[in-house]
């Protein structure tokens, strides 16, 4: 029989976790910069492989905001309560129109994705 010594206290084990997830796989950069980073191949933007819009859509959202706040701004002089609702439905209206268009570049790249796994 095997069992603690006599004299000695044994030592509880540590507890272990009652399920061991395994850890997902290393996924590779979905930025839109990926590809940026990777290097510019003239053959891929003039076969439209390369995607010009999405950096484009970034600039123009934040162009956007400043312009809806800047009209809310001048709104104030005729109505508080007009320059309010229109600043917020006007940045509720502009975050997703640029959503839906993110979304289809996301789709894209995501379709791109699983085309090059074959």
């Amino acid at each position: 029989m095997s069992g603690p010594e006599p004299g000695t206290t044994p030592t509880p084990e540590p507890p272990q976790p009652a399920v061991q997830w395994p850890t997902p796989p290393a996924q590779p950069p979905t930025s839109p910069m990926a590809s940026f980073r990777e290097g510019f191949n003239f053959r891929d933007f003039v076969t439209f492989r390369y995607m010009i819009t999405p950096p484009l859509i970034t600039i123009l959202y934040v162009l956007a905001v400043i312009l809806i706040t800047l009209g809310a701004l001048a709104a104030l002089n005729s109505s508080v309560l007009g320059a309010l609702l229109g600043w917020f439905f006007g940045m509720i209206w502009i975050r997703v129109i640029f959503e839906v268009m993110i979304v289809l570049f996301r789709i894209n790249d995501g379709i791109q994705t699983l085309a090059r796994r074959r």
